[in-house]
């Protein structure tokens, strides 16, 4: 699981998957690595065929999601959970 939806198993209550409009769902994202390309997304799920390196997975409540810095598309809100902080962001940059 990645995006909003791993962030919410990690513990982010400020993210809830809805648009600003507070009615439109955003999609859970899922990461499938290498399985099967016939498998396509729809209005409930956005997929990834990437693959994660182990380094990024971890398993939460028996799903596995991203760890919390790359599931962090909205670092403010895993901060505000404090599940990330502005030195886990800058550690992670490349450069």
């Amino acid at each position: 699981m990645t995006g909003w939806a791993a962030c919410r198993l990690h513990g982010a209550g400020l993210i809830d998957g809805l648009a600003p409009d507070g009615r439109t769902r955003h999609p859970v994202g899922l990461a499938l690595g290498g399985a099967d390309r016939r498998i396509r997304s729809d209005r409930a799920v956005r997929l990834s065929f990437e693959q994660l390196p182990a380094s990024e997975v971890m398993t939460r409540q028996r799903v596995r999601v991203m760890i919390p810095l790359r599931a962090a598309f909205e670092v403010d809100m895993m901060g505000a959970a404090e599940l990330v902080t502005l030195d886990d962001v800058r550690r992670a940059k490349p450069g």
